[in-house]
Order: structure tokens, then sequence, then C-alpha cells
């Protein structure tokens, strides 16, 4: 297993994503086709160069049942307590990992760079990177950070709803069911404590 850490250096910009992720109290979950075994080092590795997931989960987790099942997703949900998988992104640069996702019922990402899918080595990545339009990569940059912005507001104002929803309930109950406890007055009116 030793060759396993041969290919774990962490791809430029991830550290920093996940730490502006993690300052907008994002969690981070992760899944895998390796087993646990397998993920020690490379876990190791990952640390060591400043990435740390909340949790990850490997199909030794989920009675073997890998990708493109959705169970590693819903083991991660569970233990992040994350109430609904409309909060939930997937990234993925596998189509086994588009495929977990899009079981899962999560919003899914595809990533190339970094892929087996490409076909490339990283000196031929970088180079097709450089002759790429500029433009083109500050876009979709642009459009995942906006995405995430979004789905932060929509957070926000579901979390902002769902108290309103619980002080209006409490309200109702009040009215519908006042309490049957006996109160005091005072001379001025006012419950005596």
């Amino acid at each position: 297993m030793a060759g396993i850490t041969k290919h774990t250096d962490i791809k430029p910009y991830v550290i920093e994503t996940v730490n502006k992720l993690k300052e907008m109290k994002i969690k981070i979950g992760s899944t895998t086709g390796y087993t646990d075994m397998m993920m020690e080092p490379v876990l190791k590795r990952a640390k060591e160069q400043g990435y740390c997931p909340d949790c990850w989960y490997s199909p030794d987790a989920t009675n073997h049942l890998g990708r493109p099942y959705p169970y590693m997703i819903f083991k991660n949900i569970q233990t992040l307590n994350v109430t609904s998988v409309k909060n939930v992104i997937k990234v993925g640069d596998t189509v086994s990992d588009i495929e977990e996702g899009l079981n899962a019922g999560v919003i899914t990402i595809g990533v190339i760079e970094g892929s087996s899918t490409l076909g490339l080595n990283e000196e031929e990545f970088n180079n097709f990177i450089k002759n790429t339009d500029d433009e083109h990569i500050t876009n979709v940059y642009n459009e995942m950070k906006e995405l995430l912005t979004n789905l932060q507001k929509q957070k926000d104002i579901n979390n902002t709803l769902i108290k309103q929803r619980l002080f209006f309930t409490n309200k109702m109950i009040n009215v519908i069911k006042p309490s049957k406890s006996v109160n005091t007055y005072n001379a001025y009116g006012k419950v005596g404590r």
C-alpha cells in the first residue's frame, strides 16, 4: 500500500475552497471507492497537506455497497446531522461519483480536473489548462461560487421560516389550548411572581 500515497497531492485551490466552505459553516463529508485500510495512509497524507473532512465513508461502512449506490452519502448526511438531501452538494470526478450523487437525490457537480476519466497526466493537464480560455474557467468558478452563496442564503431563509413557524405554532397552541395554570395578579394587573 506504500504506492497508494504516490498520487495524493492536494490539487490547487482545494484547501482554500474547503476553508471558505468551513467559514460558511458548511460541513465536509467524503466518500471513496477505497477500503478503510487503503484510506489510512491517504487520509494521513491529506491531513499533512491541510485537508481533513469532517467525516468520510468507504464501502466498508455500507455492506460493501459503494458507488453508484447512495449509501455512503446517506451515512455522511446522518453523521453530519444534515436534515435534507436538498442541503447537500456532491462534487466528484468520476462517472460513478456523479451517479452516486444523482442516486442520493443531492445537487451533483462533476469535475474533470484530476479525473482519471479525463485521461491526462499532470503535465498534459497543466498544458491543457494553460491553453484553455481563462474567461471560461473564471465563469465556471463564479457560477459555483454563486451557487454556494445562493444555497447559503436559502438555508438561512429556511431556518428563519422554521423559527417563525415554531413561534406561530406555539402562539396558536396557547390560543387554542390556553395554559390552565393559576396566575396571580398584583394591584397593577400584572402577573405576580
